[in-house]
């Protein structure tokens, strides 16, 4: 399939989406009455989009690869001939590898983990795909930490692994997300909030980015006794103890 069809079809399958969201703003009303529907017919149809979107993007990523192995593989073959046009050669090399990586930038998926969220003796850890593709393979690594805030000896440090080859997140938020258990001893919630005692929680997502690029980015956030923050500047070891071993 040529890269000009594939592109053509993608650009047909966002026109499609932006035309039924211009529908629903023009008559509210007719939703309102009718929400259960809209609601099921509207997840329904985000979900072929999402799926037809990922599969021509997909086909376009594989075209693109074609394409710039048979380039390289011509670059290469003239910079053996012609060792004048060596420099050239080697620019032109770069310039083809940095289109596939923007490529996958552009459309590829992006995951990221939202402010935990309190849940009693649990925390609801909600990941999220800012990307246009799924992500069809993620691992996530939550750890738990809790110290003495005075001088960081540790009170508890457990981890926990979730997903894996088969599990699947897309585009969009509030799709998906895991519940660790905190573990809580009798008043340490009241030292936390009295800042008598720390509570980090750690993420690492290990996934593939729909184009079969691996990406392992890390998150920590702090609980305050009311809210949750990013976790300050920590020392070396007890960011060891929240990265998950290779």
């Amino acid at each position: 399939m040529a890269t000009a069809d594939i592109a053509r079809k993608a650009a047909l399958v966002r026109l499609a989406a932006g035309r039924l969201l211009r529908a629903a703003r023009h008559c509210p009303n007719w939703i309102e009455r009718h929400s259960g529907a809209v609601t099921a017919v509207a997840t329904i149809v985000i979900a072929v989009l999402t799926g037809v979107y990922a599969h021509y993007a997909s086909a376009q990523w594989r075209e693109m690869k074609r394409l710039s192995e048979l380039t390289q593989d011509a670059l290469i073959e003239t910079k053996k001939n012609n060792s004048a046009s060596a420099k050239s050669t080697d620019d032109a090399l770069r310039i083809t590898r940095d289109q596939l990586t923007a490529f996958q930038v552009v459309e590829g998926a992006h995951l990221g983990v939202a402010l935990p969220v309190l849940l009693g003796d649990r925390v609801a850890l909600p990941i999220e795909n800012y990307g246009r593709i799924p992500s069809p393979k993620v691992s996530i690594f939550a750890h738990v930490y809790r110290f003495q805030s005075k001088d960081r000896t540790s009170l508890y440090s457990k981890r926990h692994e979730f997903g894996g080859d088969r599990t699947e997140i897309p585009p969009g938020v509030g799709k998906y997300g895991v519940t660790v258990p905190l573990e809580l001893k009798a008043n340490e919630m009241d030292r936390i909030a009295n800042g008598e005692i720390g509570l980090w929680v750690g993420v690492t997502l290990k996934y593939d980015n729909g184009f079969g690029t691996q990406s392992q980015p890390g998150f920590c956030f702090s609980y305050a006794g009311t809210k949750w923050d990013a976790c300050p500047v920590a020392h070396f070891a007890d960011l060891e103890r929240m990265t998950p071993k290779k």
